[in-house]
């Protein structure tokens, strides 16, 4: 064999005679195992994952749901708002001629079925009723009654105070109170052993007192109305309004009287209270009896 060093012919047979090489031969190396390519990155942008068509349908749906819902919305608010303004708008009027339901005002008692009532700058009804609908809680635990002619009225009344309440009032500093008194049947007036006699007082204060008399035919009889009790004396029935239209009779003759009184009255109070107050009248209501109609408060600056 041949010395791997000194290439010369040598016997061996481990180490070369002349230069003393080892003649050992190492074994062939074990083959290696090819190495795996590592996948290279894909060049260009990531691709997002896709999203299911039905997820997109759903979605859209949603969306065009929320946008219905909205355009309801706008539409419902914009009907209301109208309508709201169209009952601001309409406010002056209801202040003087009240609608068949309460006008709404914060604090200011309204009641339905209301009279006619004046308007004037500067000046606010803050209580006006004809009882054709009702009595409302400012006449507290009253009745309403119906005269033989088909008149519905506050009433019929005795020897009582009847009192109605307002509350809250917005400021002011005059209050004038409008009424029609029903005077029926048998009231003697100024007769001196039992004078039939009417009040008026606005929160404790004395406004009017006086007597009324029905029996026009009585030469002897006579009232203090329009002017006060004690000190005053007019012919029955002086300052009359109506005479004998409520259909009242009393001894078969028709005897009944309407009055309209009004009167105004500084006042700066937030809360009001008028009294109508009859005293002297006899105990049976069929025999001397009272009532009130169309009443109407109003307050001015």
């Amino acid at each position: 064999m041949h010395c791997p060093r000194c290439g010369k012919e040598t016997e061996g047979p481990l180490f070369c005679e002349y230069c003393g090489a080892s003649l050992e031969t190492s074994p062939p190396p074990a083959a290696q195992p090819e190495p795996v390519p590592k996948p290279q990155p894909q060049s260009g942008p990531k691709r997002r994952p896709s999203i299911p068509r039905q997820v997109w349908v759903l979605a859209s749906l949603g969306v065009a749901g929320l946008f219905v819902v909205s355009l309801a919305v706008v539409v419902i608010f914009t009907v209301v708002r109208g309508i709201a303004n169209g009952r601001t708008a309409a406010s002056p009027t209801n202040a003087t001629r009240s609608p068949a339901q309460p006008t709404s005002q914060a604090s200011v008692p309204r009641e339905s079925n209301t009279p006619e009532a004046p308007a004037a700058n500067g000046q606010q009804v803050v209580y006006s009723n004809d009882f054709e609908g009702g009595i409302g809680p400012e006449f507290g635990g009253l009745t309403i009654d119906t005269t033989p002619s088909g008149r519905n009225f506050l009433g019929q009344f005795g020897n009582r105070t009847v009192s109605l309440s307002l509350g809250g009032l917005p400021a002011h500093t005059e209050v004038r109170v409008d009424f029609d008194l029903y005077i029926i049947r048998s009231w003697d007036g100024n007769w001196p052993d039992s004078p039939d006699v009417w009040t008026l007082m606005v929160n404790g204060a004395k406004i009017i007192e006086t007597t009324f008399d029905n029996q026009a035919d009585r030469s002897d009889h006579s009232q203090a109305y329009p002017g006060n009790y004690p000190g005053s004396s007019n012919p029955p029935l002086s300052g009359v309004e109506q005479r004998n239209s409520l259909g009242y009779e009393y001894g078969n003759n028709q005897m009944d009287a309407v009055y309209h009184l009004s009167y105004s009255i500084p006042h700066t109070d937030n809360f009001l209270e008028i009294d109508f107050v009859a005293s002297g009248l006899t105990s049976d209501i069929a025999d001397e009896s009272w009532g009130l109609d169309n009443v109407i408060v109003t307050i001015s600056d």
